[in-house]
């Protein structure tokens, strides 16, 4: 700022104050100084505060910020502009300077505060720097301010340490029993920690945590209007905006967590507040708002949008099936539908949650339906659920989409209770390649060191170790390891009835299709992909180089027909899958079908019909087993 300016401005000031300012600008800054400066600040007006502007910007000057090696030995002067600094931030808490000024006051105002908040402790004892409470409040309520003007919103994102103060504020709120009082300063913490991008070092520097602890902090706002605690839930719509901070915080840092960018930051924060209850929180708003929203631009249905969003960001991630199943313990399915009733031709909601409507039950309701342990929460559901579609007052996509997903229910319903019912003998396969004899498996042994490879006798076992088990027992191992990781015994088990079941019911298309593709490319290596991503499950068939990117991570296969692709919804990638090996009775199936493929031009398509099914029908006993 220039002399004529400054002098300029303080001619505005009663004499005392004008004397006061001048010597603080022009003349050596005293201890003296200061503390009449600190006394004149208590009975000053707002006025004759602003006035002062001049001087703030003077003592915030970031060139006077000593260098950390020399904090050890302070000079008289060193101190007396640290504690200038310290009173220039104080005191512009009581200021309203206008709002363009703030892109000069602001950056030197966080470069000074980053560097009193990074040696608190140690000014404490060098120059008695006291409590920073009030200070971070003061912080707070003048950024809310200055944050009116959009040029000083755009500017946070440059200023160094802005994130941290403003993290270490936030946790500093969380913590006083007047929570519900420091709404402002919480929503500008928020504000500052989210300006631009986001970088999630600085807030975790601010909470002087891990990303644990960001979630539990994320859960305390959370609390506020849901608490989960207490023997009946409920939401508490006075402290509603506590609870939308915290979920468009979620949204933002999961946004930045993106495995599709290789810069991004790796950090599970979706996954630490679903552990810690935010999908129970959400669910019970967006319940208790379904009923709240009188008309389609109602401020909840907004506020109800975001939830639902972010639980479906929550669903996205890997085994989110199970983030997905505790909210459906929680009710979930009753939110859904008393959205969808909303979404009627006479009371439409708004297009995203509509859209956000069919995302749910498309890409992770429907699709969820082939996991074990979520088909036994919703059997307890399925009759209230399948009553309540029925009379929807929708239509269209949306009912169209809701019949499918119970169609689903009950086609794997009916597949978890044979199951569960053990008519179906659990069988599988020898694997000695020369054997291959299909017997129940409790007749059975299993390799004592990978725990993945079965056999009917020692000589079976003996045979195949010496041919082929010895090179590739560690990788199955470590296969078996990763499995165990991702799913439960029952739920692998499960999956792979499921899809045994599947082609038992489709295995005469399969073999005719197969037989159509080696009559045009007799060499072609061909796997059966089963896309559970919808329902029915897709049945296609992988050539080329698909099939050889499959083949390659497979240690048993022939690649003669017998290999069988599963394709799961799961996370953000979109789906995960599983190769497994169907084992025959009859193993000279796949040659026999590639001889009629071979005399397939001189046949008629009822012959070729004929044909494959009489082949299909000898192949005996069949079992789906893994091929890691």
């Amino acid at each position: 700022m220039h002399r004529d300016l400054q002098h300029s401005s303080l001619e505005r000031l009663p004499a005392t104050l004008r004397r006061l300012a001048k010597s603080m600008i022009f003349s050596p800054l005293t201890k003296d100084v200061l503390s009449r400066f600190a006394d004149a600040m208590k009975i000053a007006s707002p006025a004759e505060t602003l006035g002062f502007l001049p001087v703030y910007h003077f003592l915030l000057d970031p060139t006077r910020i000593p260098a950390t090696e020399a904090l050890d030995d302070l000079n008289a002067d060193t101190v007396c502009y640290i504690w200038g600094g310290l009173l220039s931030l104080k005191c512009l808490h009581f200021t309203r300077p206008p709002l363009q000024t703030g892109t000069d006051i602001m950056p030197r105002m966080w470069i000074w505060a980053y560097f009193l908040y990074e040696h608190q402790e140690f000014l404490a004892g060098a120059i008695g720097l006291g409590s920073m409470k009030l200070f971070y409040i003061n912080m707070m309520e003048f950024c809310g301010y200055m944050f009116q003007n959009a040029a000083n919103q755009a500017l946070m994102r440059f200023v160094t340490g802005s994130r941290v103060l403003a993290a270490h504020a936030w946790t500093y709120f969380s913590e006083r029993d007047d929570f519900l009082e420091q709404a402002q300063g919480l929503a500008t913490a928020h504000q500052i920690m989210t300006t631009g991008d986001i970088i999630v070092d600085e807030i975790l520097e601010g909470i002087s945590g891990n990303i644990y602890d960001l979630a539990v902090l994320v859960m305390r706002q959370c609390a506020l209007a849901v608490p989960l605690d207490c023997a009946e839930p409920f939401l508490d719509l006075d402290n509603l905006n506590f609870l939308e901070m915290a979920c468009d915080f979620v949204a933002r840092v999961s946004m930045v967590d993106d495995p599709e960018h290789s810069d991004s930051v790796k950090l599970p924060l979706g996954f630490a507040v679903a552990s810690l209850g935010i999908v129970e929180t959400l669910t019970i708003a967006a319940h208790t708002l379904s009923h709240t929203a009188t008309t389609p631009d109602s401020e909840h249905v907004t506020t109800m949008d975001k939830f639902v969003v972010l639980l479906a960001m929550l669903f996205e991630r890997e085994r989110g099936d199970r983030v997905l199943r505790t909210a459906m313990q929680q009710g979930l399915l009753s939110v859904l539908l008393s959205i969808s009733r909303r979404d009627s031709d006479t009371t439409e909601m708004s297009s995203a949650i509509h859209n956000c409507l069919l995302r749910l039950l498309i890409h992770d309701l429907t699709p969820s339906t082939i996991y074990y342990h979520v088909l036994g929460d919703l059997e307890k559901q399925f009759d209230e659920i399948s009553t309540a579609v029925a009379h929807l007052p929708c239509s269209g996509t949306l009912m169209e989409v809701w019949r499918t997903f119970v169609s689903a229910l009950r086609a794997r319903l009916i597949c978890r209770t044979q199951f569960d019912s053990h008519t179906h003998p659990s069988r599988s396969v020898c694997g000695n390649s020369t054997c291959g004899i299909i017997v129940e498996k409790s007749k059975l042994k299993r390799c004592s060191r990978c725990r993945s490879v079965l056999y009917c006798s020692r000589e079976c076992q003996t045979s195949d170790w010496r041919c082929r088990h010895r090179v590739s027992c560690d990788r199955e191992q470590l296969a078996r390891a990763r499995t165990c990781s991702i799913y439960t015994r029952k739920e692998y088990s499960f999956l792979k009835f499921l899809l045994h079941e599947d082609y038992l019911k489709l295995k005469s298309e399969i073999a005719l299709d197969l037989v159509s593709s080696w009559a045009a490319e007799p060499d072609a290596r061909l796997l059966t992909l089963f896309d559970y991503r919808s329902f029915p499950a897709k049945v296609n068939k992988c050539t080329s180089e698909d099939a050889e990117s499959h083949l390659s991570a497979s240690f048993r296969s022939t690649g003669l027909g017998d290999m069988q692709v599963m394709c799961l919804r799961d996370g953000r990638v979109g789906f995960r899958k599983w190769i497994f090996r169907l084992a025959r009775e009859n193993q000279s199936v796949p040659d026999r079908l590639k001889e009629i493929a071979q005399c397939a031009d001189r046949l008629s398509a009822e012959e070729i019909r004929k044909e494959v099914e009489t082949v299909v029908q000898s192949e005996g006993l069949t079992t789906v087993t893994a091929d890691f």
